[in-house]
């Protein structure tokens, strides 16, 4: 009976926490509402408001926000046009649609080419719609603007790996690990790559090294489960 009342309890107090969660976000959503009656063009506002509609995955109003707020803001806003074309991209992502996220990182980068959080996103997405050698390229960019960026080098090698270059491929991978070698990250970094190259038993090595740095990586646990 107490334990089932300690569960009632908690169910309860869960329930309070959604709802308050709730009335919360209702009482943000009305305030982009009201911000967008007196001002249907406000960029900033519309940018915002898709934002929050993507975290609460509803893609498609998120896409329909930052739509409108691109028509009207201007290359005198650069860090916003640049941000909404990123959020777009995340939103082209998530709705199975990478070749057009591919041209919106494209065009954000064209905007700012400083960028390396762009610049990263962007060789991710010519990773994922498999063009390897532009992949490559972006990667070696980041490389050569921080050449101890570990994500830069595995993405190198992951690139070399699909450009059938797999001597490269391991140097790269061998490098992010020499470079970090306490990081759990690089090895199941490195362990992604080694199964790429068909060398399970090294791989599988790797993700248990990344485990005996941090065991409660849920990464390298779920990878070596799925050998």
């Amino acid at each position: 009976v107490v334990a089932g009342m300690v569960l009632l309890c908690a169910a309860s107090v869960a329930v309070a926490q959604e709802t308050s969660q709730q009335r919360i976000m209702d009482a943000v959503m009305q305030v982009y509402a009201d911000e967008l009656k007196k001002n249907p063009n406000d960029f900033a506002v519309l940018y915002s408001r898709a934002n929050q509609y993507f975290v609460n995955g509803d893609y498609k109003s998120a896409l329909d926000d930052v739509n409108a707020a691109l028509r009207v803001t201007t290359r005198d806003d650069m860090d916003v046009l640049v941000d909404e074309y990123v959020l777009r991209s995340k939103i082209y992502n998530a709705t199975g649609q990478p070749a057009l996220a591919l041209a919106d990182l494209q065009e954000a980068n064209r905007l700012n080419p400083s960028s390396s959080e762009v610049l990263t996103m962007l060789a991710e997405a010519y990773y994922k719609t498999e063009d390897y050698s532009n992949a490559r390229n972006c990667y070696l960019s980041l490389y050569r603007r921080n050449n101890i960026n570990y994500m830069a080098i595995l993405g190198l090698a992951r690139a070399e790996v699909k450009l059938n270059n797999a001597g490269q491929a391991e140097e790269y991978a061998n490098q992010a690990v020499e470079l970090y070698p306490a990081e759990n990250a690089v090895y199941i970094g490195r362990a992604e790559v080694l199964q790429m190259l068909g060398r399970d038993r090294e791989a599988a090595q790797d993700l248990i090294m990344a485990l005996s740095i941090s065991s409660s990586d849920n990464l390298a646990l779920s990878r070596l489960i799925s050998f």
